[in-house]
């Protein structure tokens, strides 16, 4: 497509915004087609996955998910925090998610 522009010049682009919402609203639009369940306001936090927010840091603020049990734990790694990789009660989403106040 790069080619297409740099030789052409212009380009259209029909694009439908229901599939790109969509694609935003994925778990959105089966908890509610599935369990009737409409999600409230929650910010940067994604509810029922750990760790999902945005933190304080030195330089400001960074946003991490971690939301595949393999993410969390090489985030953990990266962070030095082998306590927690290491601890059974958060090696699955679930646990992180029930703990998410940790």
């Amino acid at each position: 497509m790069l080619r297409f522009l740099l030789r052409r010049g212009a380009m259209l682009v029909d694009v439908a915004l229901y599939e790109a919402m969509f694609n935003c609203m994925e778990s959105l639009i089966a908890d509610y087609d599935g369990d009737g369940y409409v999600r409230e306001r929650t910010g940067s936090t994604l509810p029922g996955i750990a760790p999902s927010n945005l933190y304080p840091c030195k330089e400001g603020y960074v946003l991490i998910a971690g939301n595949a049990d393999s993410l969390y734990y090489r985030l953990m790694s990266a962070i030095g925090r082998a306590d927690l990789r290491d601890d059974p009660a958060l090696a699955r989403n679930d646990g992180r998610a029930a703990q998410m106040e940790r």
